[in-house]
């Protein structure tokens, strides 16, 4: 796991453009089941970012793709692009999201190891995220909750 220490302070960065918009409606659309507006604002966003070499931005964009494949039931679509998401980065609640995204389309596969496979993804992010959480002590509280969010799973 790598976060992006360049982030600076996550969500409470200052530094917004037009794609972060984009990628906000497409989460909200996907929140609401409108997938087919989610896609076409994911599709754009993907494609400005990669243009505008924003790593942050593609990292976010493959997530929430991969978060639609789930809604759709694609989850091996899912599982490539959370395999490119993750070899981008992200800050601590990139990594969160995308291990519960991860964990779902393992899950949605039905294989028959599925929970040895969630086991070990879960335990492998929850000591990335404690590392990160030494390193990172004006983030206690939140680094916390993912923390046990994701062990109580």
């Amino acid at each position: 796991m790598k976060v992006d220490e360049a982030a600076g302070s996550g969500p409470q960065s200052m530094d917004v453009c037009a794609h972060d918009i984009w990628l906000d409606k497409a989460e909200v659309c996907l929140s609401m089941g409108l997938c087919q507006p989610a896609r076409q604002l994911l599709a754009e966003t993907h494609r400005v970012a990669v243009e505008l070499g924003d790593k942050k931005a593609v990292a976010r964009s493959l997530l929430s793709l991969a978060v639609l494949a789930c809604e759709e039931q694609n989850y091996a679509q899912a599982l490539i692009l959370l395999d490119t998401a993750r070899a981008l980065g992200g800050v601590e609640e990139f990594w969160y999201q995308l291990t519960l995204t991860t964990v779902r389309a393992v899950v949605g596969q039905r294989d028959p190891d599925a929970h040895i496979k969630v086991d070990q993804i879960i335990k492998h992010s929850c000591g990335a995220l404690q590392r990160v959480l030494e390193q990172r002590v004006n983030r206690v509280p939140e680094i916390s909750f993912f923390i046990t969010s994701l062990e109580m799973r």
